[in-house]
């Protein structure tokens, strides 16, 4: 294989150092790879979904790269005579060899068999090599530093994102595109199969009918609603009937502490309408000796249910991801996979950047998406409503009282607003007798009314679905049940 005898072989893009030239890298590769492009265009197609510029260690090799890129991406035929023009100006190399003449010999020395992704394959594998070995050393210089130089936790997220966008690099390399026919095959036959729906029970059935069978893996789910709608007591519900039909699930609990959501878990789980146990007489210690047998039983059903809490204040969404993928590592070696996760709530995450709040919601709503799809996973956040909702006459939920709605109803595939109008009639206070009497007598009506909202939903209706709720003791269920 022709060596470059003009530029030094020997130096990638990052130094001159004897520590630069001795990073991992191939010549040869790039040269075949090149020569085979310029031989063949057609090959380009082979390698443009996962080898870019950066990837090639020579620099001349990087320009050249680049050159074909553009001129096959513009229609138009690559070959020794077109490439002459672009570097007919260049200066020799080593003063000896002519890039248009260095060009030629790519071509000459290479097959016409050249399998030019296996030549892609090697050099993003040994760029993957390089940059860890770098990145390795800017950690042992950062972890030199003094504190006042950088905080202990932004250089784990530095380094944690640098892996993240290496490890995407340049794509798997692998052909994303798929034939329409066999798309629709897979889903006709999957309609003849026993294959549950690829979605995650929300364990409502009317929410699940809606919703074409409950949270969809590979999508973010957003749950919105004003102050006291009860929203954490709606996931919570939802969640726990999930794990106990059998889905592993992962909850970030940002604003409650995991014994919170404990006490809310086991006063859902206990209830009846005889005799219910609240959350916060839980959380006081305010039960009753006769109760203790109940709450110990579903307590000892908790340890075998498939459900993790992280309750950390403060984490941000690259924090998120890493534990999330952790988790999913977890359940892999066990034989088993992650289902569902929940993050309550979106405005609690936080960011680094500094970036206006509605742009900083909008790019983690956008990484919970991204979470969603690569993992596939269903992901639910949980977000707070705009507070201008409050001056209606109509307090129920719209798409467009998404706080900074902009960019997370567009990285949302389904919105859902939530609605408890005894919230307000509770709240109402009448002078008049006959309106004093009106209000209770609507408000028993209505005191166990919940109401979900299906906003949004990129494959299915929207509309509202009527539910019931047991506030007291964190319940949500079918119409009627309380």
């Amino acid at each position: 294989m022709l060596h470059n005898p003009g530029i030094s072989t020997e130096m990638g893009p990052h130094d001159g150092t004897q520590a630069s030239r001795d990073l991992p890298h191939n010549i040869e590769a790039e040269q075949g790879l090149l020569g085979g492009l310029i031989l063949n265009n057609d090959a380009f197609y082979d390698v443009s979904d996962f080898i870019r510029r950066e990837h090639f260690f020579d620099p001349l090799h990087q320009r050249i790269f680049e050159a074909i890129k553009k001129r096959i991406q513009s229609g138009h035929k690559v070959d020794g005579v077109t490439l002459k023009n672009v570097f007919e100006n260049e200066e020799p190399l080593n003063g000896v060899v002519t890039v248009p003449q260095y060009l030629g010999r790519l071509v000459v020395n290479v097959s016409a068999s050249t399998n030019a992704k296996d030549y892609g394959q090697t050099i993003l594998e040994l760029f993957r090599r390089r940059e860890i070995i770098l990145l390795g050393g800017k950690m042992s210089r950062d972890g030199f530093a003094t504190e006042e130089d950088i905080e202990c936790e932004t250089l784990i997220e530095e380094t944690q994102r640098s892996l993240d966008a290496l490890q995407d690099h340049g794509g798997s390399g692998q052909d994303t595109c798929k034939e329409l026919g066999d798309s629709s095959a897979q889903l006709i036959e999957g309609l003849l199969d026993d294959t549950p729906h690829d979605c995650v029970s929300t364990g409502l059935k009317e929410l699940d009918e809606r919703m074409c069978g409950g949270w969809q893996r590979g999508e973010l789910h957003v749950v919105g609603g004003r102050s006291s709608m009860g929203k954490s007591a709606f996931i919570v519900s939802s969640m726990l009937k999930s794990a106990r039909q059998g889905y592993e699930c992962l909850c970030f609990s940002l604003e409650m502490t995991h014994k919170a959501l404990a006490a809310r878990c086991l006063s859902d789980m206990t209830y009846t309408k005889d005799n219910y146990i609240s959350y916060a007489s839980i959380l006081k210690k305010e039960v009753e000796v006769y109760q203790i047998d109940s709450l110990k039983t579903a307590s000892e059903h908790f340890q075998e249910l498939p459900l993790l809490i992280d309750d950390q204040r403060g984490v941000s969404v690259t924090n998120i991801h890493t534990r999330v993928r952790k988790h999913i590592n977890n359940l892999d070696r066990s034989g088993h996979k992650l289902d569902l996760l929940v993050v309550d709530h979106l405005g609690l995450v936080k960011s680094n950047s500094l970036k206006p709040r509605h742009q900083e919601l909008g790019d983690i709503s956008d990484e919970l998406a991204t979470i969603a799809k690569d993992f596939n996973i269903a992901v639910v956040v949980l977000c707070q409503l705009n507070r201008s909702l409050e001056s209606r006459d109509n307090k129920r939920p719209e798409l467009h009282d998404l706080r900074n709605s902009g960019e997370i109803e567009e990285n949302a595939a389904c919105v859902l607003g939530l609605y408890r109008p005894a919230y307000y009639l509770e709240k109402m206070k009448c002078d008049d007798p006959d309106e004093e009497y009106a209000r209770k007598e609507q408000l028993d009506v209505v005191k166990n009314k919940y109401e979900v909202h299906v906003l949004k939903q990129r494959n299915g209706p929207l509309g509202e679905v009527e539910l019931s709720c047991h506030m007291a003791t964190n319940s949500i269920g079918s119409k009627g049940r309380y």
